[in-house]
């Protein structure tokens, strides 16, 4: 997928929106703190890390934490710039 697809992808879905928000402010960071901040339900959280990881947005740090992909914040980059218009 290109990173315009990739963006829709993210952009398309406000939960996924949501959590890609919070990797961004946040930095590396485990389901429960992303379902905290967000107020999300875990099972949700974890189906949308998945959905994430598989497109290379995000990417598991350790210690079952995840991040943003250089990828991932290039999406967040352009949803800003898109935002501030």
């Amino acid at each position: 997928m290109s990173v315009e697809e990739l963006e829709g992808f993210v952009l398309g879905n406000p939960k996924r929106r949501q959590v890609v928000n919070v990797l961004m402010e946040e930095g590396p960071s485990q389901v429960d703190l992303i379902r905290n901040k967000k107020r999300i339900p875990k099972k949700i959280v974890e189906s949308i890390v998945e959905e994430l990881e598989e497109k290379g947005i995000v990417k598991d740090s350790g210690s079952g934490k995840f991040e943003l992909t250089d990828i991932g914040e290039k999406i967040v980059a352009r949803s800003k710039e898109f935002e501030s218009m």
